[in-house]
């Protein structure tokens, strides 16, 4: 066999265990936040393999939490009065 055949051999070779490493590999991904969560609307989060593989998530709506607390006691004339209060 000449010498051109023998590198074309071993260039395939290599690109055949390259290809076999590429696809059979564990995925290792790298999370970034495309858009945070609100207390009113969704997030999205992305995940990326540097093979190119990619998906994204939705994050949850993070809604309120709310506080109360008692300004005034009930009694038997006067109704109890509380606040609620958007805990920061």
């Amino acid at each position: 066999m000449n010498k051109k055949k023998i590198i074309l051999v071993l260039i395939a070779i290599v690109g055949v265990i390259a290809l076999g490493i590429y696809l059979g590999h564990p995925h290792n991904y790298t999370e970034t936040v495309l858009s945070g969560s609100t207390c009113t609307t969704e997030g999205t989060r992305q995940s990326k393999c540097w093979c190119g593989d990619t998906y994204e998530k939705t994050l949850d709506i993070l809604g309120h939490d709310y506080v109360s607390e008692v300004t005034q006691d009930t009694t038997c004339t006067e109704k109890g009065i509380s606040i609620y209060m958007l805990s920061l």
